[in-house]
């Protein structure tokens, strides 16, 4: 009961049944629909081929891999330059610069 007496209905959940009519009642109009009917018939029982997904992932993977080595060696070349080196800022510029590009590609 609220303040004027009066029960209150509201709900802040939405039933699991009542979402599951109202997504039964849209598919059941979906599918009587021309075109999306046609497409839903042209692909039921349709096997997806994932081998060319499967290779580039593959491929993708070898460069991250590539990068992640190229990018730990930079990193351990730049932690082991000797500070007093006349030409540490230098050789640290250029491994900078090596490793933005690794990060780039």
């Amino acid at each position: 009961m609220n303040a004027t007496g009066h029960k209150c209905t509201f709900r802040r959940n939405i039933e699991q049944s009542q979402i599951d009519d109202m997504l039964a009642k849209l598919i059941t109009a979906m599918t009587k629909e021309g075109k999306f009917k046609d497409a839903i018939q042209d692909n039921i029982g349709a096997t997806v081929d994932t081998t060319d997904m499967e290779k580039q992932l593959s491929v993708l993977n070898a460069s991250l891999h590539r990068a992640k080595t190229i990018k730990t060696r930079l990193e351990q070349q730049m932690d082991n330059l000797d500070v007093t080196d006349t030409h540490y800022d230098k050789k640290y510029q250029i491994y900078r610069d090596d490793w933005m590009l690794n990060m780039i590609e």
